[in-house]
C-alpha cells in the first residue's frame, strides 16, 4: 500500500512556461541535505522530468556539491504556506526571477501576529544576517539602512498593513497584510519580531508569548503573487486560499477582512 504524504500541492494555474501552485504546509521549497519530506522541486521533477534543467545550480554546503533546483523560483518557508510560481523553462525562469529581483513582482502575505498594532500601518526596515551559532536563524541589526551595512548584513524592508484584530484564547492578535520589499530569508518572521510582534506559532523567532507557541501552526501564509506571464502584457494576480488547519476564529478574521484584501 502506498503511503500517504499528507495534502498535495494545489494548482492554481498550469501553462507552457509556468506552474503555479499552493505549498502545503511541511513541505519544502528544494531538496536539502539535512532536511527529510517531500519537496516542491521533487514533486515538479517527478511531475515533469524534462524540466530538470530548468534553473541555477546552487551550493549545498552539506552535500559538498552544486545542485540544481528545478523550477524553483522563489522559494517559502517549510512551514510557511501559499503561492509559489515554479517555471517550465529556462527562458520563462529568467523572466520571473528578473521581475522579482527589479520588484516588478508583487509578494503579499497574510500574517497573524501576538498583540495590538498601535499604528494602522507600517514599515520595518533592519538589515539581517545570518546569527552567530544558529545555522537556521537569521538575527537584525538595529542600524538604519541608509548608513553603512554591518559586515554579512544586508539590507531588509518590510510594509504591512493592519486588516484587523481579534484573540486567541483570550490574547490579543492581529491580522496584518504583508508585504516583503526585499527578498530576505526569514525576513517577514525576523521583522515582526523585532518589533515586538511575533507571529502566532513561530518556534524559531519568538519572545515570550502569550500562549505557548505548539499550540498552534505557523500563521503565516503567502497570500498572493502579481506576476507577468511570457507572452502577457500585465501581471495575472494568483491567490492562495486560507490553510485549512487556521484558527475557525482567524479565518472568520480573514473572511470579515475580504473587502480590504480585494
Amino acid at each position: 500500500m502506498r503511503r500517504s504524504i499528507g495534502p498535495q500541492p494545489q494548482i492554481l494555474f498550469e501553462g507552457a512556461d509556468a506552474l503555479v501552485v499552493v505549498k502545503p504546509r511541511g513541505w519544502r521549497t528544494h531538496e536539502r541535505a539535512e532536511e527529510a519530506g517531500p519537496s516542491l522541486a521533487r514533486w515538479f521533477l517527478l511531475r515533469e522530468p524534462s524540466r530538470a534543467g530548468v534553473g541555477e545550480l546552487h551550493f549545498d554546503a552539506e552535500r559538498k556539491a552544486s545542485v540544481l533546483r528545478p523550477g524553483v523560483v522563489h522559494r517559502l518557508d517549510t512551514e510557511t504556506t501559499g503561492v509559489v510560481i515554479l517555471a517550465k523553462t529556462s527562458p520563462a525562469y529568467k523572466f520571473f526571477k528578473r521581475q522579482l529581483k527589479e520588484r516588478t513582482a508583487r509578494k503579499e502575505y497574510l500574517a497573524v501576529v501576538w498583540g495590538a498594532m498601535k499604528e494602522p500601518r507600517g514599515s520595518i526596515r533592519y538589515p539581517l544576517q545570518r546569527a552567530r551559532g544558529a545555522r537556521k536563524r537569521i538575527t537584525l541589526r538595529r542600524l538604519p539602512i541608509e548608513g553603512q551595512l554591518p559586515r554579512g548584513a544586508k539590507e531588509a524592508s518590510t510594509e504591512w498593513v493592519l486588516l484587523g484584530g481579534g484573540e486567541l484564547e483570550g490574547k490579543l492578535v492581529s491580522l496584518l497584510r504583508v508585504v516583503p520589499l526585499t527578498g530576505r530569508t526569514h525576513q517577514i518572521r525576523a521583522h515582526l519580531m523585532a518589533i515586538g510582534r511575533p507571529i502566532v506559532g513561530d518556534m524559531l523567532y519568538r519572545t515570550a508569548a502569550p500562549i505557548e507557541t505548539e499550540r498552534y501552526p505557523l500563521l503565516l501564509h503567502s497570500w498572493s503573487l502579481a506576476i507577468r506571464l511570457p507572452q502577457e502584457r500585465g501581471a495575472r494576480t494568483f491567490v492562495a486560499p486560507i490553510p485549512e488547519d487556521w484558527p475557525e476564529r482567524i479565518r472568520a478574521l480573514v473572511s470579515e477582512s475580504a473587502t480590504r484584501l480585494a
